[in-house]
């Protein structure tokens, strides 16, 4: 028999079979898979953090995470900084930012395994809006002569967060004939300019923290010159505030370049259609400092002058913006007490069945001498005085105060009292045109006596 000898071909395929399976049991690398997190919306006042902790590698291999910006806001400088993520290209799956600019920005992120595999790019859009505004402060105001050499101070200037600042200075005026048009180092804190007039200059500062600006901060330079040279009124541009309130006005800052003390004169341009505003309602018209009450919502257009005892400045205006105010507690009235007025007597003449009776003497009474009116709003009021019966007259029936006089007191026949009754209403209006009324009575009495004198 001869079957042994297939043994050994048996153990030799054998043995072939064991090397192809070794060969197909090589693991195989997959590609991790990158994940940069939700869109985000935020301000720029704070930093921007960014996580891709959801990545993962499907073989549970180590990754390290690549950030890097696809897109960036129109004025941004990161897109030029080398590395701007702390920790790029390690296992830390959080890294962060600070934008430098509002808009749109587009982050992308890569991660790779420790076999070099690579994912796909990953995409986490940021929406940066602007935040806080810096603040610019001008500096003090400054004063000195012509041909001087003046030096502004815009360090108090700052960033909420402390971001660095850049620096815009520019003139808002400049006398007439100057010829100064801007200031040495005007993009530094402390700019300079030589004066070359006397008068008044306003430097007016913005900064900006690489997000946006701020709102505009001036300083005024008043310059003296030997020569004559008019004054210069100056006054806030626009004012805001409530109608039916004392509007504060200032023109302390107006100025003579040769230092001749100044008088004032304040004017109303113009006003709303519905307003009865005059030159009367400034507090002062000829203070440097005054108010003005204004007695209707709307624009009002308010100018000032100065005069130098020489010349007067050309005008400055400022525009007042009044909403209507929003509260109001109407006027508190009391027209006085009952007044009975004694009239005296009249002669009556016996005439057929009847008599014939002269009037007694015309009365004049006080009205409003023990009336109170109050207003918690401290408003100015309008006062109007009437009468229910035509036989009296009022002399002023807009004052508080003032006399009526009081006609066509008959009696009917010797030894009546005749009683006429005379209703005043005094009425009051606030300066929002809420108005209260109160009403008092006076009584004449009249009494008839015959012609010959007896009375009863």
């Amino acid at each position: 028999m001869r079957t042994a000898h297939l043994i050994p071909a048996v153990l030799a395929l054998g043995c072939h079979t064991n090397k192809e399976d070794e060969s197909a049991i090589q693991p195989v690398n997959h590609a991790p898979v990158a994940d940069a997190g939700s869109a985000i919306v935020q301000s720029a006042d704070e930093e921007v953090r960014l996580d891709g902790s959801a990545s993962y590698d499907p073989d549970g291999d180590p990754i390290a995470y690549t950030w890097s910006f696809d897109t960036v806001p129109e004025g941004s400088a990161l897109a030029d900084v080398e590395d701007p993520f702390p920790g790029n290209g390690t296992t830390s799956a959080t890294t962060q930012f600070w934008a430098d600019a509002a808009g749109t920005w587009v982050v992308k992120l890569v991660v790779k395994d420790n076999h070099g595999a690579v994912s796909d790019p990953a995409y986490v859009v940021i929406e940066i809006t602007e935040g806080e505004p810096p603040v610019a402060d001008a500096g003090p105001d400054l004063e000195g002569t012509e041909g001087d050499v003046f030096t502004l101070d815009g360090s108090k200037s700052y960033d909420p967060l402390g971001r660095d600042l850049s620096y815009a200075w520019t003139f808002a005026a400049v006398p007439d004939g100057s010829s100064v048009t801007s200031l040495t180092n005007a993009d530094s804190p402390a700019p300079s300019f030589t004066a070359d007039k006397g008068g008044v200059y306003i430097a007016s500062l913005i900064v900006n923290n690489g997000i946006q600006d701020s709102s505009p901060d001036t300083t005024i330079i008043r310059v003296a010159s030997a020569d004559p040279q008019p004054p210069v009124a100056i006054v806030e541009e626009k004012v805001e505030g409530s109608d039916c309130t004392a509007i504060e006005l200032d023109g302390s800052g107006s100025y003579d370049p040769n230092d001749d003390p100044l008088s004032y004169q304040w004017s109303l341009q113009s006003k709303p259609a519905a307003s009865n505003a005059s030159d009367d309602d400034f507090s002062d018209r000829n203070a440097a400092t005054t108010t003005f009450l204004a007695d209707e919502a709307g624009e009002y257009l308010v100018s000032l002058s100065v005069f130098d005892g020489t010349s007067w400045s050309a005008p400055a205006f400022t525009t007042l913006e009044l909403s209507e105010r929003s509260y109001n507690s109407k006027p508190v009235v009391k027209a006085g007490v009952p007044q009975a007025i004694d009239a005296g007597s009249a002669t009556c003449t016996e005439d057929g069945y009847t008599y014939d009776c002269d009037d007694c003497s015309d009365q004049i009474v006080d009205l409003g001498t023990d009336a109170s009116v109050t207003d918690a709003d401290g408003d100015a009021l309008r006062y109007e005085w009437t009468v229910d019966n035509e036989s009296a007259t009022i002399a002023d029936s807009a004052s508080l105060q003032t006399t009526a006089t009081l006609t066509d007191l008959t009696p009917t026949e010797p030894g009546s009292c005749e009683e006429t009754e005379f209703t005043f209403t005094l009425t009051v209006t606030d300066c929002t045109g809420e108005s209260t009324s109160d009403s008092v009575t006076y009584t004449a009495t009249c009494c008839g006596v015959s012609d010959t004198g007896s009375r009863r």
